[in-house]
């Protein structure tokens, strides 16, 4: 899979590209949101990531360009430095289909893991997880077999979360599945 990470900040790209390099991603850089703008069709990336303090406004036009452009699969955009957001901006983000990061650094610090149970075949779904804030949950599943049967508002009562040394069991309703990539929110 490959990633583009945009920011005006080296810090950002270098802290961003270790935690997706740690994912396996090809990682492509820009530091120039027109240039990453200009070859995102030849890239054909599967994850944009964007820094919202650096591009406070021209984020938006980026993702209407890659929805209008990627006609067969359109990437997931995720946004990081979200924490001056408003209200209104993280609306405009989830109606974009957006996902908001807080902190680069913050994601790095927090062990977890996540067990669940399939509610369609009764099996266990594995993998990892690569986001969790709030109540948002981003998780990569191990095998395609394990997410084939699922689809969007599906409900998953039975699961376990690891955050730090802290055990829950939230039920969790599907956002949206993209390949192995499923995007819970917890209820």
């Amino acid at each position: 899979m490959i990633a583009v990470i945009i920011a005006e900040s080296e810090d950002y790209i270098k802290e961003l590209s270790q935690k997706l390099d740690d994912e396996g991603l090809k990682i492509i850089r820009y530091t120039w949101l027109l240039k990453a703008l200009d070859n995102l069709e030849e890239i054909n990336p599967q994850r944009i990531y964007v820094n919202a303090l650096d591009y406070p406004r021209h984020w938006k036009t980026l993702v209407q360009y890659t929805r209008g452009n990627f006609i067969e699969k359109k990437p997931e955009f995720f946004l990081y430095q979200i924490d001056n957001f408003d209200e209104e901006e993280r609306e405009k983000a989830k109606c974009l289909d957006v996902k908001l990061i807080a902190d680069v650094k913050s994601l790095r610090k927090i062990e977890q893991s996540l067990v669940m149970i399939n509610p369609h075949t009764k099996k266990l779904i594995l993998g990892t997880v690569s986001l969790l804030k709030n109540k948002s949950i981003v998780f990569n599943c191990e095998q395609n077999e394990s997410v084939l049967c699922l689809k969007p508002s599906d409900l998953i009562q039975k699961a376990v979360l690891k955050k730090n040394k802290a055990i829950s069991e939230p039920v969790l309703k599907i956002s949206s599945i993209s390949q192995k990539t499923l995007h819970l929110e917890m209820l």
